[in-house]
């Protein structure tokens, strides 16, 4: 009886060792899944990454006055961002923003970086993008990310970009600060009633039924900006004019990098076909949406408010600029 006994309680203490519990049944399952399907487990961490396919990322003049410089433009969104942060290179530039379920990031890189990963995912292709005076070899990206997860207010869950070369290898960060985009200059503000006050550049218009609403004048004009890539521009002056209810910028630019000289050509500059001496160039609405100019010394420009081509060009033809540097 003894012997049988123990030969019992083997045969339970076997079973118990080879026993287990239902509660601990899903998290090793789970495991061995992930043990044996490595990749199906890391890909579905990873972010699904669209690239804009007309999106373009361009460098522009800021036409609104007290900058210095350049400001990135997201062309096919009509929004820009101008900022004094210093570029680190191979990523000159990036920006995030978010809009209901989705997350979207632009970039300017140098011409190195031919893709890029956003938070570890797939590559995506870098394009080149439209030089400018002075500034050649940048590329740059616009890619879509779906994500309900991010604020808008919440600058630290943006995603960043990684940027990769040719052979797919990451490209280290510059410790080395580069030149900003761009730098603030001091201005003078006016609104209706108010008269626009003497400045350095001074707009004014004889179109009938056009008011000037508010604007903005530069105070003083230093002999140059140095440290900023290319050939940059200097927004002299800027009002707000109204007809019909419909807005319209106007601006002086400058060459910032010697002001009172002749400036460069405009980014994406054309000529507009019947109008001598007018030319259409890439605002920070999008390309064609300035229409610009010669004055002596500076560009004499007209942006894209809300306003028609035609308006545009007869608010142009009726400006006249003073500029004394």
């Amino acid at each position: 009886m003894v012997r049988n006994k123990s030969f019992r309680d083997g045969l339970w203490r076997r079973h118990r060792a080879c026993y287990v519990r239902p509660d601990r049944v899903a998290p090793i399952l789970a495991a061995a899944i992930c043990v044996f399907v490595v990749s199906s487990c890391s890909a579905s961490s990873a972010l699904i990454v669209r690239v804009i396919p007309n999106g373009e990322v361009a460098l522009v003049p800021r036409v609104s006055a007290g900058w210095a410089g350049w400001c990135m433009a997201v062309v096919d969104k009509g929004s820009s961002s101008c900022g004094s942060n210093r570029a680190v290179n191979p990523i000159f530039s990036e920006s995030w923003s978010a809009e209901g379920g989705a997350t979207r990031g632009a970039a300017l890189t140098t011409s190195e970086v031919m893709t890029v990963s956003v938070d570890g995912s797939r590559p995506v292709p870098t394009r080149e993008t439209s030089a400018v005076a002075g500034v050649v070899g940048l590329r740059s990206v616009i890619v879509e990310i779906q994500s309900k997860k991010i604020r808008v207010d919440d600058n630290s869950a943006y995603p960043h970009f990684t940027p990769l070369n040719a052979s797919g290898s990451v490209i280290r960060r510059s410790t080395t600060i580069g030149p900003p985009l761009g730098v603030s200059v001091p201005v003078r503000r006016w609104q209706q009633p108010q008269h626009a006050p003497t400045g350095v550049c001074e707009l004014r218009t004889n179109w009938p039924g056009v008011s000037a609403r508010w604007g903005k004048v530069t105070i003083e004009v230093k002999e140059s900006y140095p440290g900023l890539i290319g050939r940059p521009f200097l927004s002299c002056a800027s009002t707000e004019y109204f007809r019909e209810q419909q807005p319209v910028e106007a601006g002086i630019l400058l060459d910032a990098s010697h002001p009172g000289t002749e400036p460069p050509p405009l980014p994406a500059m054309k000529a507009v076909s019947g109008h001598p001496g007018i030319f259409q160039a890439q605002g920070e609405s999008g390309e064609g949406q300035l229409l610009a100019r010669r004055v002596p010394d500076a560009w004499l420009v007209v942006e894209e408010g809300g306003s028609t081509f035609d308006e545009r060009l007869a608010l142009l033809e009726h400006l006249r600029a003073r500029v004394a540097v």
